[in-house]
């Protein structure tokens, strides 16, 4: 094992560890296997030779693990149920938000390649953090449109510093709540593409003010643009909520939404806002992805799991019976044979009667097979359910 072998941060060698990547890489390109992309963008930069040169070029190796989806989209979706649960006990709001312009967040992160990423640390994707949220909304509302809330109602929202000139303002943390904004998997995981930016004047900018007339350094055309490669996301759609710390904070919600949706429309979040990166708005109400729709999702999922609660065992049983029925009537009437045969309860008989009714096909038989529809009425009928007669 070589000197520059014992310096790495791994417990493999250096070709081992080149030799994972490249095999990794091939996989997410054949889509047999993903992985998360922020620990390899964080941890495992394997564009380094012997000497800790990078010998890649540094778009080519952003394009090979990062370029398309991140995340996963069963745990974006529990994680999502899980803040959904969290807002609704709150009684905090939110709004979705899609990329009209691509996104770049974490860029003065350190990496080898000069430019960070925000990766969120569990669930491989991009995210904004709830810091960011609520230093983008106070710059809005402070620069742009500072007659919504009075100083004292941003004091009391935002928080306050200890202010060494003026003693008369407490110290004290906002009565909101910013969480973190994550992307939800509707339509698609977010979309990842390198991006490139080419500074002509970068000695200008370090050295300028030492050697404002060297030619090396001022601002000229002969200078050579030297490119700097950083990760972008394209595509993606971000559930941002807040919640309330106290109860005079709650009237606030609604105006604080939408004074989020307005400086994400027009002042951008993230870096690099002054060049068009960073833009959103707002997902229209009749979208299935719309805040409203979301919400309406999780409370109908609610219920059906406060219903599910109230089941008998015999209930559930059916219930499980129907989630997977295809049309088998063979098992149908096993299963009608055996409430009848085992005499079960009348609310048992009475949720299998209904579930025969409204989740399955096994009543509505066309005119030209009559014949078997009447010994299946009575089948039913059988259950001595009042209101399931084989007349109905």
């Amino acid at each position: 094992m070589t000197k520059i072998e014992h310096q790495l941060p791994l417990y493999q060698s250096r070709e081992s560890h080149a030799t994972l990547l490249n095999k990794l890489s091939n996989q997410q390109a054949n889509g047999s296997r993903t992985f998360h992309k922020g620990l390899i963008y964080e941890r495992f930069f394997s564009a380094y030779n012997s000497k800790w040169e990078i010998t890649e070029q540094k778009s080519d190796w952003l394009k090979k693990f990062f370029k398309g989806d991140a995340g996963n989209k069963q745990q974006l979706k529990a994680t999502l149920e899980r803040q959904h649960a969290l807002i609704y006990a709150l009684q905090g709001t939110g709004e979705v938000y899609t990329l009209i312009s691509p996104l770049v967040t974490g860029l003065g992160n350190d990496h080898p390649l000069e430019n960070g990423f925000l990766w969120h640390p569990t669930l491989a994707t991009p995210y904004l953090n709830g810091a960011a949220i609520k230093g983008c909304l106070r710059a809005w509302i402070e620069q742009w449109n500072p007659e919504v809330l009075s100083k004292e109602e941003q004091q009391m929202l935002f928080g306050t510093d200890k202010d060494p000139n003026d003693a008369s303002i407490p110290c004290q943390s906002g009565e909101i709540i910013f969480f973190d904004a994550l992307p939800i998997d509707v339509p698609t995981l977010p979309t990842l593409q390198p991006d490139v930016m080419t500074p002509h004047m970068g000695d200008w900018y370090q050295n300028g003010q030492t050697k404002p007339l060297d030619p090396s350094t001022i601002p000229a055309d002969w200078h050579q643009p030297i490119p700097i490669s950083f990760l972008t996301v394209t595509e993606a759609r971000f559930l941002l909520t807040i919640a309330p710390r106290t109860k005079r904070a709650k009237p606030f919600l609604e105006t604080l939404i939408s004074e989020i949706s307005q400086a994400l429309l027009n002042m951008g979040i993230g870096a690099k806002t002054a060049t068009g990166f960073g833009y959103m708005k707002t997902v229209e109400t009749s979208e299935a992805t719309s805040y409203t729709a979301l919400v309406q999702s999780y409370q109908q999922k609610q219920r059906l799991l406060h219903e599910r609660a109230q089941m008998t065992p015999l209930q559930k049983e059916i219930d499980h019976f129907f989630n997977s029925y295809k049309d088998n009537v063979t098992d149908l009437e096993a299963l009608i044979d055996r409430a009848l045969q085992e005499n079960w309860d009348t609310k048992d008989k009475l949720a299998l009667a209904h579930a025969i009714r409204t989740r399955s096909n096994y009543l509505n038989i066309s005119n030209k097979k009559k014949k078997k529809l009447r010994p299946r009425q009575e089948k039913v009928a059988s259950l001595n359910i009042l209101g399931y007669s084989y007349d109905n």
